[in-house]
């Protein structure tokens, strides 16, 4: 390997591992502002959650931030270089901008193996046990799944609103619940409901009055019925056994999956274009690469703030793009494959192009 190979690879990954420390903090902050702050000031959940939660983030936060990391440092590293003429004199020494690029391109393709690794194994177990985790923590006061103003839906099949809480009394209670095989839908209105914990048994006592209860029969027709009081029961250890979520899966798990027979359709495309979509996007770094490098030059700014603003848009396009393609990634066969792809097609075209247009320059 050639020094100035050594060089460029060293900078690259000191500022690569800078990006990546940063953007975890700010997501993970975040993410504790918006999952854990209710949880540890309403409900008073241990401290020690907190470890908990960021051991579980971080593997799933790496999936944007190495990423974006590596295209801010790539931005970063070649703005310099290109601001103290460095490019100009490695130009003059017959080193064209191709060839400066071949570290860069080669740490963008070990990272598509690591960001493969993440996104197939570790992510998807990350996301399972945050939402067990968060679960396990709210479930440690029942009568707090009931926080007025807030949709419950963490109970199987059931989807609940609480107007107002006053203590141990409910006012303004809303209930919908699925139909199943051996009852149709329903809703339950309630202007006052009084709780009841039976901690042995996790059940959630409810005694619902002046309730009104909705049935949804098969044809279209509702029936009516009006109670002045009667009990409810929720039963606490059936929450948080939500349907399976294909990106809470792995890749040996979806492959588990997919070898039933007896796996409806709907699932089976569902974890058919999960999988797709994960190893479209482990390429993010070496497509991200490709685009950073000659825009890196163009811009010459040793300016940080303006290499990582750069990034940053660049990196908010790509996802925004990935986000798009998604819906369409459930379309069997090639035009699938092809829109999951588009956003690194998009990249390495845009990247091709602007390092011909640097090249000449």
């Amino acid at each position: 390997m050639a020094l100035i190979d050594r060089y460029i690879g060293k900078q690259v990954l000191a500022a690569t591992l800078f990006g990546v420390l940063v953007l975890c903090m700010v997501l993970l902050f975040g993410n504790l502002f918006k999952e854990i702050r209710p949880l540890l000031v309403e409900q008073g959940a241990p401290l020690s959650m907190v470890l908990q939660f960021v051991l579980y983030v971080l593997p799933f936060s790496l999936m944007f931030t190495l990423p974006w990391g590596f295209l801010t440092a790539i931005l970063l590293v070649f703005g310099k270089l290109s601001s103290d003429n460095e490019i100009t004199a490695l130009r003059m020494s017959g080193r064209g901008l191709g060839r400066l690029a071949v570290p860069v391109l080669v740490i963008g393709f070990c990272f598509c193996f690591s960001c493969y690794w993440l996104n197939t194994r570790i992510s998807p177990a990350a996301k399972a046990n945050i939402a067990q985790l968060l679960f396990n923590t709210a479930s440690r006061d029942p009568n707090a799944l009931l926080q007025e103003g807030q949709l419950q839906t963490r109970f199987e099949g059931q989807k609940l609103l609480i107007e107002q809480r006053v203590g141990e009394r409910l006012i303004g209670f809303h209930l919908y619940q699925e139909a199943t095989e051996t009852q149709p839908a329903l809703t339950v209105h309630a202007a006052e409901v009084e709780l009841d914990f039976d901690e042995g048994s996790k059940i959630l006592e409810l005694t619902l009055h002046d309730a009104t209860i909705e049935t949804l029969v098969s044809d279209g027709d509702q029936q009516l019925v009006l109670v002045k009081r009667m009990p409810w029961r929720l039963d606490l250890s059936k929450v948080g056994k939500r349907r399976e979520k294909a990106n809470q899966l792995t890749n040996p798990e979806l492959d588990q999956r997919l070898a039933d027979p007896n796996l409806s359709k709907k699932r089976r495309t569902q974890y058919t274009a999960e999988k797709r979509k994960r190893l479209s996007f482990s390429f993010a770094c070496l497509a991200l690469g490709f685009i950073g490098v000659p825009l890196g030059v163009r811009h010459q700014r040793k300016e940080t703030s303006a290499g990582f603003g750069l990034g940053i848009a660049i990196a908010v396009a790509y996802f925004v793009l990935m986000i798009v393609a998604e819906s369409g990634g459930e379309i069997p066969g090639i035009l699938g494959d092809v829109i999951l792809w588009l956003p690194n097609i998009a990249c390495i075209g845009l990247g091709l192009f602007f390092f011909r247009r640097a090249s000449r320059g």
